[in-house]
């Protein structure tokens, strides 16, 4: 299983990524900026994979994971909300058209998937959280 760390940063010329593989190889290589659709995934990935208060430089991006949707008894309506809220702060986003979300509490698990109208078209996203 690979565990390679990634950095990126940025010189006067241009974007480049760092790439420290599990031998400890460091690789440089040019970066590609994501467009279109590539981007507003990443963008809906990146929002569905950030805790709310996590990032230090916007304190109000992201999901509030620990005090919405991981508590006991969490209702479908409320973690669903909570996701379509913070979707909706990303630019691209135009609105949610279907939002779809289950629970199963003896599991300990939930799903959502929801399609999301966007300016490059529409997306169906599924995602367990």
């Amino acid at each position: 299983m690979p565990t390679d760390l990634r950095f990126e940063y940025q010189v006067l010329l241009g974007r480049y990524d760092i790439y420290l593989t599990d031998s400890a190889t460091v690789q440089v290589t040019d970066a590609t900026l994501q467009t279109g659709t590539a981007e507003i995934d990443q963008k809906i990935r990146a929002v569905l994979q950030t805790q709310r208060g996590e990032w230090y430089l916007d304190t109000t991006q992201g999901v509030p994971y620990f005090t919405d949707v991981f508590k006991k008894n969490a209702s479908t309506q409320v973690v669903g909300s909570a996701i379509t809220a913070a979707l909706k702060r990303i630019p691209e986003v135009i609105e949610i058209t279907e939002m779809s979300v289950t629970i199963d509490a003896s599991a300990r698990t939930s799903a959502v998937s929801f399609k999301a109208r966007t300016t490059d078209g529409t997306f169906l996203v599924q995602e367990e959280i």
